[in-house]
């Protein structure tokens, strides 16, 4: 099995369980890898206890939603209940990233966004051992997300994140108000260049700007109009080299 050592990934050390940690009190070590995602929970609790063996005790994987889709394929839904039933056998805690492919099918509408907020919320819903749910994955990067700026240069990607990232948390929080979600999955690069030949945030741009967005959208006069008390439970940086998850979206 290969293995992709997960560098830095907020969520794994902010709400780690003591009891699961092996390198100091409250840090769960946990990996990036697809090839626990198998076709029957045998195969699934094989790789489980392989990737336990290897000393992690958490595992991320990914699920695609394209445009048009409201909940995931019978046989995506069955390899995720795998996973999720394989990691709570082994004690491994296991984190799905629900994303679009690329920028190309990045939930801009609202049509795509609800359609986006459906299909997360049907994983969970068919795998209930499913509890901790990434929305999207490095949002401030042109590969993943577009468009990152307006066309007068100004920010744009963050405020149009925080509107998909609110409406999944409500679907996946109506669900199971036990689901944890996470928002940002940043990466660690980026440039915050505009009219640069690769627009980009930087993690601590896209953050500041999310931030700004997320006090326009849940100030006291919206809230009372209806805004969600909150967008997400954890926001989760990532610290790889933003290389593409292992499997092909699903059919």
């Amino acid at each position: 099995m290969r293995i992709s050592l997960l560098a830095a990934l907020g969520a794994f050390v902010a709400l780690a369980a003591p009891g699961l940690a092996t390198a100091g009190p409250g840090l769960v070590v946990g990996a990036v890898e697809d090839d626990v995602r198998a076709s029957t929970l045998l195969e699934a609790e094989a790789r489980m206890a392989s990737l336990r063996l290897s000393g992690f005790r958490a595992v991320r994987v990914t699920s695609y939603w394209t445009p048009g889709l409201t909940q995931p394929s019978d046989d995506e839904l069955r390899v995720l209940r795998n996973v999720g039933d394989a990691g709570l056998t082994n004690g491994i805690r296991v984190y799905v990233t629900v994303m679009s492919p690329g920028s190309r099918t990045t939930p801009l509408s609202d049509d795509e966004r609800a359609e986006f907020a459906s299909y997360a919320a049907a994983i969970v819903r068919s795998a209930p051992s499913l509890e901790h749910v990434i929305v999207g994955n490095e949002p401030n990067l042109n590969r993943f997300w577009l468009p990152q700026f307006s066309p007068d240069g100004t920010s744009a990607a963050p405020a149009a994140y925080l509107a998909l990232l609110a409406q999944t948390y409500d679907a996946l929080k109506a669900v199971s108000p036990e689901i944890r979600v996470y928002g940002g999955a940043v990466s660690p690069r980026g440039s915050d260049r505009p009219g640069g030949s690769r627009p980009t945030h930087s993690p601590t741009g896209f953050i500041r700007e999310l931030g700004a967005a997320y006090r326009v959208a849940w100030s006291p006069r919206s809230h009372e109009q209806g805004a969600p008390a909150d967008a997400r439970d954890r926001i989760v940086a990532g610290g790889g080299g933003g290389d593409l998850p292992q499997h092909g979206p699903s059919s």
